[in-house]
């Protein structure tokens, strides 16, 4: 472990920051509880289509893996939902209507790089106000609602 941290600092280069970061995003991103949230994200998401369709006397998500009971048609409308076509208003402006969702969800999710993941991992912006500075960041978020 400590001779792949070493081998990764070599190749980053003498840049503290570029590797704190790398570090801790690698740390986040391998950090178990993450890996759970998402697939209990997907488990509710799927329960709660269910459950309406039960209350609306419907079938609910049944047409992908009919088998498991509809778990995948979560998967298969993300891959509806990214082929789209995207419709521009003709009287507004194109490029705050394009950039304000990433933004939104920008301001939303920056607030983690303030926030330590353990005693021994730095976070990514290292700050004597993160505290701070992670609700500043987070107030700007409904700015591009």
């Amino acid at each position: 472990m400590i001779q792949e941290i070493l081998l990764l600092k070599e190749l980053l280069g003498n840049n503290e920051m570029i590797y704190r970061t790398v570090i801790g995003l690698g740390y986040m991103l391998i950090y178990p509880g993450l890996i759970m949230i998402v697939i209990a994200a997907a488990l509710l998401l799927w329960a709660e289509r269910k459950i309406v369709a039960l209350v609306q006397l419907r079938y609910g998500p049944l047409w992908i893996s009919r088998r498991i009971g509809g778990a995948l048609q979560g998967f298969a409308d993300l891959i509806r939902f990214s082929f789209q076509e995207v419709i521009i208003p003709r009287r507004s402006d194109v490029i705050p209507f394009l950039l304000s969702p990433g933004l939104a969800i920008l301001f939303s999710v920056l607030p983690i790089a303030f926030m330590p993941v353990s005693p021994y991992i730095k976070p990514p912006i290292h700050s004597d106000i993160g505290l701070l500075a992670a609700i500043a960041v987070i107030s700007v978020a409904p700015i591009f609602i």
